[in-house]
């Protein structure tokens, strides 16, 4: 186990430097992943989350992705076309999403390959946690900076489970 003393101090500008190159670093093997499975990332993003929450809202899908509902929409609009998900308007104007059989088979190619997750799993549980903590600690002040913090807010996200210092 490493030290605390063993880490070395790290200036603001080349920590934001490193995050933007982690960022960047897991969005290629991400992305590279879904094209290969013939998707974009977004699209693979929206089919995970409705995976994962059968319930999910576009409101949510649009809080958790940190993107404006037009854009959110048009993406599942064009999802709807590619056979990914289908949108069933229920009681009262509520959305359903769901995933089509071919989007489950997509998902479960992606699900099945080596690099799922962008390299974090290299990481043990209790470095997955912190990460999780300082992420989410940096995602609320910059989004409380930008003047959209009710973005933060996402019920049963993984906000729920951090805890603030």
């Amino acid at each position: 186990m490493i030290e605390d003393n063993q880490f070395p101090r790290v200036a603001e500008t080349d920590l934001i430097f490193l995050l933007f190159r982690a960022r960047q670093s897991i969005y290629r093997v991400s992305e590279h992943e879904a094209s290969r499975c013939g998707v974009t990332l977004e699209q693979a993003t929206v089919m995970r989350l409705i995976e994962a929450n059968a319930e999910i809202s576009i409101e949510n899908i649009c809080r958790i992705m940190i993107r404006e509902h037009h854009t959110i929409t048009s993406l599942i609009a064009r999802m709807v076309k590619n056979g990914l998900v289908t949108v069933t308007k229920g009681a009262r104007g509520k959305i359903s999403l769901a995933l089509t059989p071919k989007g489950d088979e997509i998902l479960g190619k992606m699900n099945s390959t080596k690099n799922r997750g962008g390299g974090v799993s290299i990481l043990s549980d209790l470095e997955r946690r912190r990460l999780a903590h300082y992420l989410q600690k940096i995602t609320k002040h910059a989004l409380q900076e930008a003047g959209r913090l009710e973005d933060y807010d996402i019920p049963g996200g993984p906000g729920d489970k951090i805890p603030e210092d």
